[in-house]
This record gives structure tokens, C-alpha cells and sequence, in this order.
């Protein structure tokens, strides 16, 4: 089963892309929600504060997997940071590359922007 939604590029989409996820994911273990909600909410404020743009979700359920995919159209490029411990942000592809079984950036080379995807097992 793959699911999508476009959301708008203002804060209040961040919460809305975590309830989306959850409400297509109200079968699964509790703290698989809550992991791939946390997750979610990361890469949906990185698409939104630093792409600038509004994001798509996907979410693509398999029986051995969830793959998510949050599409911007930002033109930056993610990178994992190392932020000290008084530096207030910072950490969301850490939390990504921590919670997740395996994460990844793509772009497809005629379009603008990028797809910052996990899978949970």
C-alpha cells in the first residue's frame, strides 16, 4: 500500500505530516508510530525551514518494511551535523539515521529539489 499527501510550506504542516502518518499507520505497534511520527516531523521542519517549500509524504507499507519519503523542493543539499550539546538544532537526520533500519537523499536529475527517505523493519 503506498499513501501521499502534499503539504503547504508553513509550520503548521509539520504537525499536520505527523498525524498523517500515524492516522495510516494506526495498526502498527505503538512505538513504531511514534518512531516514524518523530522522524517524520524531523524531515517535514528540515523540507519546510530549509527547502522553503511545501513537501510531499509517502508512505509505502510492505510486509517486511515502511519505507517514508519527505520531497522538497529546496535546493540545499542535507547533511548530517554534529551539533554540541548547547546548540539547539541540529539533530534531525541523527534522529533519522538512529531510528531508522536504513535512510538515504535522492534527486532525479530533471527535477528540482530532493527526497530524503527511511525504511523501519
Amino acid at each position: 500500500m503506498r499513501s501521499s499527501r502534499r503539504f503547504a510550506a508553513d509550520s503548521e504542516s509539520v504537525r499536520q505530516s505527523r498525524e498523517f502518518v500515524i492516522d495510516i499507520l494506526v495498526d502498527a505497534p505503538s512505538d513504531v508510530q511514534a518512531s516514524i511520527a518523530m522522524m517524520v516531523s524531523e524531515l517535514a521542519t528540515n523540507a519546510f525551514i530549509h527547502g522553503g517549500s511545501g513537501f510531499d509524504v509517502t508512505i509505502e507499507r510492505a510486509r517486511a518494511f515502511i519505507r517514508v519519503e519527505v520531497r522538497d523542493e529546496g535546493i540545499g543539499a542535507p547533511a548530517l551535523q554534529s551539533p554540541g550539546p548547547s546548540e539547539p538544532h541540529g539533530r534531525g537526520l541523527q534522529i533519522v539515521m538512529k531510528l531508522s533500519s536504513e535512510w538515504g537523499i535522492s534527486r532525479e536529475p530533471e527535477q528540482v529539489g530532493k527526497t530524503v527517505w527511511f525504511k523501519v523493519n
